[in-house]
């Protein structure tokens, strides 16, 4: 896989996965994947195609939906593998953006505090901390990242869900970091996304073409 690839799979997989679980073990509503399993009636009950229609974020705006019939989604205990393969920058740009967009339409506090939940974030607000303590800051201005991003990697190798070799993941998990920061402030004002090369309006709740 290219470079761009690695930077999705360090997204998906060393910052999304461990996320969601992590909601869905104290208990949080998360709908995610192309792969979902529900019973034909609750889906009636609450008029899921009304439920899925109106939205981007379609998986997510079900679980809630049901959720609120006292539902909630697990995640499957085997994983799904999908090859990256070669992908150029736009299409990673368009498909993160998009997503981004979905949790900033369905779960919006989700959206606003992730930018504050990040190896990024993390660093400079433990660098803030140091000075403000009048402490030397190359210490945790050097250990934060070097520690979040071996642990990253470890896991992502342990799992065996993308590259083996550190520098590789490190190289990768630092553009999207980068890119992060760029999604985020490029989502508080996109009213439209990208989604098989079509721009499509975004607004909650509704789905407008607006050609290519």
């Amino acid at each position: 896989s290219d470079l761009w690839a690695e930077v999705e799979a360090a997204e998906m997989n060393g910052r999304s996965a461990p996320h969601m679980m992590g909601a869905s073990v104290i208990g949080l509503n998360v709908g995610f994947g192309k792969v979902m399993l529900f019973d034909r009636d609750d889906y009636n009950r609450v008029d899921g195609v009304s439920v899925m229609s109106g939205t981007f974020g379609d998986d997510h705006a079900l679980a809630k939906a049901l959720q609120r019939i006292g539902k909630r989604t697990v995640f499957a205990a085997s994983n799904i593998r999908q090859a990256m393969g070669a992908r150029g920058f736009r299409a990673l740009w368009d498909r993160q953006l998009r997503w981004m967009v979905i949790r900033r339409d369905e779960a919006p506090l989700v959206f606003f505090a992730e930018a504050f939940f990040g190896c990024l974030s993390t660093t400079l607000l433990g660098v803030a901390g140091f000075v403000s303590l009048g402490m030397p800051v190359l210490p945790v201005a050097v250990a934060t990242p070097l520690f979040w991003l071996a642990s990253e990697a470890l896991v992502v190798a342990a799992k065996g869900w993308g590259s083996k070799w550190f520098w590789r993941y490190s190289l990768a998990a630092i553009c999207r970091e980068c890119l992060l920061v760029a999604w985020w402030l490029r989502t508080w004002f996109s009213c439209k996304v990208t989604c098989g090369g079509t721009a499509l309006g975004s607004a909650p709740r509704k789905l407008t073409r607006t050609g290519r």
